[in-house]
């Protein structure tokens, strides 16, 4: 997955609500390295100036899309317009985006069973200060936002899961937001509860 026109505005980019024609544009590629064409999505009606994005491929060969769309703010994309999944099943075209988060940044996935993964991200708006993950999968059912039990992550994390659906986390805490020393932390989990948070390496001054 790539983004095409990414950062680009309609208008001057101090205006109001200034939109762009940033879209995500996929390809699956089998072992041989015959990908399929390229194609855009677009994530709903948005018309975003930057878009995140974050690919997973499960073992029977489920491609999963988790987008973050921004339109311009105060201080270039920093106003969130949504976390979009798409969904592609033995190499078939990815399906229309559907938004499963009304705002948030920063996703990356990993393929957790034979047809979803495990997606985390920065949720709400700007400054960005929790993490949640939401299982993304074949299924229409609406999904779920789980949050991480930490107020002061300043950083995405980064997630490896395994094909029964276990997953771990881990993430850059801050001890205050004025002159923080960072720490890193980690959490094992399931598609539905997460495991008390662990520090992995302790308090130091941000270089």
């Amino acid at each position: 997955a790539y983004v095409h026109d990414d950062g680009h505005f309609t208008g001057p980019p101090n205006a109001p609500k200034a939109h762009g024609t940033a879209r995500v544009v996929l390809s699956v590629c089998a072992p041989a390295l015959h990908c399929s064409n390229p194609r855009g999505i677009g994530l709903g009606s948005t018309r975003p100036v930057c878009v995140n994005p974050a690919v997973a491929m499960t073992e029977n060969g489920t491609a999963i899309l988790v987008a973050a769309a921004q339109d311009a703010g105060a201080a270039g994309c920093s106003a969130p317009v949504g976390v979009w999944q798409s969904v592609s099943v033995h190499g078939r075209p990815f399906g229309p985006a559907t938004r499963i988060v009304a705002a948030g940044d920063s996703p990356t996935a990993a393929p957790d069973g034979s047809s979803s993964a495990i997606a985390v991200l920065n949720p709400g708006f700007i400054p960005y200060q929790t993490l949640a993950w939401v299982t993304v999968s074949t299924s229409s059912n609406p999904v779920s936002l789980h949050r991480v039990p930490d107020p002061d992550v300043t950083n995405q994390a980064m997630v490896a899961a395994n094909a029964t659906g276990q997953f771990v986390l881990a993430w850059i805490h801050a001890s205050s937001h004025h002159n923080a020393k960072l720490s890193l932390k980690s959490a094992v989990g399931t598609q539905t509860r997460l495991g008390r948070p662990r520090l992995l390496a302790p308090q130091s001054q941000p270089p």
